[in-house]
């Protein structure tokens, strides 16, 4: 512009240097001209800078307003310069203190002193200052938790101007997730550190495996001093393990699962735990193999209670043998290895011969030391591949697998019986029982396990039958004969305990100086449902070698009991019940009680009960324990009477050291006095000791008025026998001692009751 008003002044100079007014008006006008042109340019370039500025304006208060994230500007002096509408709600309970030219620092102050930074309760100055400070960092992150178990992310960043904008985003839902997150790594941690499992990867061609911090742990290493080099880990596993785990890794990759082995490791220790080791793929790009991960974890527990608990399925806890189920399994093998190969097997059934006494007499604690004492007797005459077993109780079984001949199965149970005969010393003193064994063998005696265990048990049988303290092999004529016994077995012990086909029978005792029945000897019979009637003299031995005897003699104790109550309540005279006492029960640590608890039950009074005990079964037994047991039973009131007296060589000595009432003479001395004089000087002097010592006699198995009036001559108290009535129904024997205490009966029975006296 002034080059051109120089130009155009110059062509208005003269060369006088004079001024053409026309010509300086026109060049005014022109300069003017372009200057307003001028003015007019810088105008319409201003407003468009102007309109520039007010859309860019405007599309960033779009961007603040429509971004999920709370965007706030402040100026160096720390105030308001813009914000958007989620900022605001985000401090909505601040909400009036937001606003464009407001001091930023009066929302922080209004936020404390209305609890929305939990974290600075207590400590709000140091919070605030803290807080404040941070616009003059160039770059400030942190993470704030507000009321309402909420979370935010706050992002400043100084500007240019010495202001800042910050960037406020509400994190709650991420920070709930790291948190659970966090809490479920912890948890998985604590499983793996609980269930002894760690994590381990395998990179094909690498010369490591890469093991958690759980697995140095498990095998006892430390990460900062062992490298698990591939060749070092392969050779830690014990036996086949490594072959196990790589042939387990071949089959992934066919099958593309994962496979678990069982393995024992070598631990930095040198012991050798129990792991399970776990493989799947490493898979790359394209699903390419590249290597193996997996876990291992230590189950030595676990194994270790598996272990346990197969010893409590699989072996008895008291003997340590074998029990039932092992039995079954290893018979049950031996009997189709047997099957395949033409081999052999002898199984051995053993029967304790006097171990319930011990037990009933001792206590259960010596009879557990008794068992105990067995079980090492038998292991240590078994030797190689034979098997001792308990079944259960006292009874006791022997496998001999493929034994040579018959004879080698023989010697192994005579050593056997020979071992349990020898007195055996246990806590409580020395004690004798003996045993029976019945063998079998297979195939020719059965070729599975029910056949092959009835033979044994045949065999048994008639091993006991046969007078205990043996054995026999099977023969199959033994079948008829013991199978029917066995049957009868079965069927007793079902009656027993059903109380249905036993009853009792009475014989009344007379006494020869009133000639009346003043009491009645119980007897036991059965009647089968099948077979009909079955003799004493058929059932009782089978009931011995079956240990029913104790049964028996509890059932007969308190069926007699009731009956004798029952006429006491019909009004008849009330007379003495006799019942027979076994080994069995008198020996038994319980027997008083169970005399207590019959007579408590019946409400029967006690001096109408009277025992018989045997003398027989005091010679096998220890004096001291009859001594006791039977002054209890004096306690209780009962009467005791020592029956089939002097049939051995210690009966005066009886007489004098136990508390007997009575005394039952045996009927050898009765039969013998029919024909000599000096057995009748005997029986005399025997019913003399009895009357001096306080006791009455009686005499049983008297056939013949003849009998009854020798022994009234020689001074005996009472007679019993089939002369006067055999054992027979209670109605019956109660009618007899009607007759006699009317003088009705006088001499011997009718043929009819003979006929019966054959059955007692």
């Amino acid at each position: 512009m002034r080059k051109l008003f120089e130009r155009q002044l110059a062509k208005a100079t003269g060369p006088s240097g004079e001024l053409d007014i026309n010509v300086l008006a026109n060049l005014v006008t022109s300069a003017y001209d372009e200057a307003e042109r001028d003015r007019q340019r810088t105008d319409r370039a201003i407003s468009l800078m102007i309109e520039e500025v007010h859309q860019t304006n405007a599309r960033l208060l779009d961007a603040f307003t429509i971004v999920p994230e709370g965007l706030v500007l402040l100026n160096a002096e720390g105030k308001y310069v813009l914000y958007n509408q989620r900022f605001v709600e985000l401090y909505d309970p601040m909400r009036d203190t937001i606003r464009v030219g407001a001091d930023f620092s009066d929302t922080i102050r209004a936020a404390l002193r209305r609890n929305y930074y939990p974290d600075a309760a207590g400590q709000e100055g140091a919070w605030l200052a803290e807080r404040l400070s941070r616009p003059r960092k160039e770059h400030y992150r942190t993470e704030q938790r507000i009321s309402g178990d909420r979370w935010l992310r706050v992002d400043e960043r100084s500007t240019a101007d010495g202001g800042s904008i910050g960037i406020h985003v509400d994190i709650t839902d991420l920070k709930h997730r790291e948190e659970s997150l966090k809490e479920r790594s912890e948890q998985l941690t604590e499983a793996q550190r609980m269930g002894k499992i760690g994590d381990w990867a395998y990179e094909l061609g690498a010369a490591h495996v890469r093991w958690s911090a759980q697995v140095f742990k498990l095998l006892g290493f430390a990460a900062d001093s062992f490298s698990p080099k591939r060749e070092a880990v392969m050779s830690m596993y014990v036996g086949d393990g490594a072959k196990r785990v790589l042939q387990a890794q071949a089959e992934i990759v066919r099958t593309r699962g994962d496979k678990s082995v069982d393995v024992q490791i070598r631990k930095s220790d040198g012991s050798i735990g129990e792991f399970v080791v776990t493989s799947k793929l490493m898979l790359g790009r394209n699903d390419r193999i590249i290597g193996f991960s997996g876990t291992i974890q230590d189950i030595s527990e676990r194994k270790a209670a598996e272990r346990a608990l197969e010893s409590l399925a699989y072996y008895d806890t008291l003997t340590g043998l074998a029990n039932r189920a092992l039995f079954q399994h290893k018979v049950s093998d031996a009997l189709a290895r047997c099957a395949e190969s033409g081999a052999q097997m002898a199984l051995l059934l053993l029967d304790l011969d006097r171990f319930k006494e011990v037990n009933d007499t001792l206590g259960h604690d010596s009879g557990d030391e008794l068992l105990a004492t067995i079980a090492r007797l038998i292991s240590r005459v078994l030797g190689g591949d034979n098997f001792g077993f308990r079944l259960g109780g006292d009874e006791f079984a022997i496998a001999v697998m493929d034994p040579t001949d018959r004879q080698s199965v023989a010697r192994i149970a005579a050593e056997v019986i020979a071992a349990l005969s020898a007195p055996i010393t246990l806590d409580r003193g020395e004690v004798r029982i003996g045993a029976s064994i019945g063998i079998a063998v297979a195939p020719d005696d059965g070729a599975n396990l029910v056949d092959i265990l009835r033979s044994a048990d045949v065999a048994l049988y008639r091993a006991k039958e046969n007078g205990r303290g043996c054995f026999k092999f099977f023969e199959p004529d033994m079948n008829a004969s013991v199978q029917k016994k066995m049957v009868l077995s079965r069927d007793l012990r079902l009656a027993i305990s059903t109380s249905k086909g036993l009853k009792l029978w009475y014989q009344p005792q007379v006494d020869l100086a009133t000639e009346r029945v003043n009491g009645f000897e119980a007897h036991v019979r059965w009647e089968h449902p099948d077979l009909g009637y079955v003799s004493p003299n058929e059932f009782m031995p089978v009931a011995r070698n079956s240990h029913l005897l104790r049964d028996i003699g509890l059932w007969s104790l308190h069926e007699a009991a009731r009956q004798a109550r029952a006429w006491i309540d019909a009004g008849e005279t009330p007379r003495e019940i006799a019942v027979s006492v076994s080994t069995m029960q008198i020996c038994h640590r319980d027997f008083v009680d169970d005399v207590a608890l019959v007579l408590n039950n019946v409400h029967l009074p006690p001096q109408y009960l009277c025992l018989e005990v045997t003398e027989g079964l005091l010679i096998d037994n220890v004096v001291d324990r009859i001594r006791a047991v039977l002054r209890e039973l004096k306690r209780l009131g009962v009467t005791l009477l020592l029956d089939d007296f002097g049939t051995k060589h210690s009966s005066l000595n009886y007489l004098l050291q136990l508390p007997f009432d009575r005394i039952k003479i045996d009927r050898i001395f009765k039969d013998e006095a029919s024909n000599s004089r000096r057995a009748q000087k005997l029986l005399r002097g025997i019913i003399a000791v009895g009357h001096d010592l306080g006791m009455k006699t009686s005499v049983k198995g008297v056939e013949s008025m003849e009998e009854i009036g020798i022994l009234r001559k020689l001074g005996c108290d009472m007679v019993q026998g089939d002369a006067i009535l055999p054992p027979s129904p209670a109605a019956e024997s109660l009618s007899y001692a009607h007759s006699a205490a009317s003088g009705r009966n006088r001499g011997a029975r009718s043929t009819d009751t003979r006929r019966k006296a054959g059955l007692g």
